[in-house]
């Protein structure tokens, strides 16, 4: 039979076996934050760029399509104010059926 003493662990080396272990675990973690955060920075910056294109194009259109409008009505002589005014007049509520 074997002598139980030799197959005892040895304190100090479960001790360094575990420092060994979380050292490990804790570097493959620093490793992984590390490493998303730079090609995270980069898509934001990214991201950001693109929308302020986008932003900047919608207020550009935004910009055209109002001063199209407001061109119209000046050749038509017509404000806006008094276009709606015809509108709500002219509106006329369809018969209820039901009654």
């Amino acid at each position: 039979m074997s002598d139980p003493k030799l197959q005892r662990a040895d304190g100090c080396s479960v001790f360094f076996s575990l420092i060994i272990g979380i050292i490990l675990v804790s570097a493959y973690f620093l490793f992984q934050v590390y490493f998303d955060e730079e090609n995270n920075v980069e898509s934001q910056s990214m991201i950001s760029d693109q929308r302020s294109k986008k932003i900047m194009e919608f207020k550009n259109d935004s910009n055209i399509f109002e001063s199209k409008i407001i061109n119209f009505h000046n050749e038509k002589n017509s404000s806006l104010e008094s276009v709606m005014k015809k509108i709500t007049e002219s509106y006329r509520p369809k018969p209820n059926k039901d009654q």
